[in-house]
C-alpha cells in the first residue's frame, strides 16, 4: 500500500491486518486497477497471504472508488457473487 502506508499508522495497518487473519467469513474484497491509494497487487498479495478465505477482484478503467468509477462491471460482480 504505497501511499497508503505513508499516511496511516503502522499501528493502524497492523489491526488492519489482525482483522483479516481473523475473518471466519468468505470476504470479497474489490479494487480499482488504477487505484495509486491502495494499489491492488502489492494488497491482493498481503490480503491472500493473511487468510485464504478473502477473495479478490479488479475492477479495470477504475481507481479508489470502483463503484462510482466503473459500475457497470462493478455490478456486473457483484451480481456474479451474491
Amino acid at each position: 500500500m504505497i501511499l497508503a502506508k505513508n499516511i496511516v499508522s503502522k499501528e493502524s495497518l497492523d489491526r488492519l491486518d489482525t482483522y483479516y487473519k481473523n475473518l471466519k467469513l468468505k470476504t470479497n474484497v474489490i479494487f480499482g486497477k488504477n487505484d495509486f491509494i491502495i494499489p491492488c497487487n502489492e494488497s491482493i498479495n498481503n490480503l491472500t497471504s493473511l487468510n485464504k478465505k478473502i477473495k479478490t477482484h479488479i475492477i479495470s478503467n477504475a481507481g479508489h472508488s470502483p463503484n462510482k468509477e466503473n459500475t457497470k462491471e462493478y455490478k456486473r460482480y457483484i451480481s456474479k457473487i451474491l
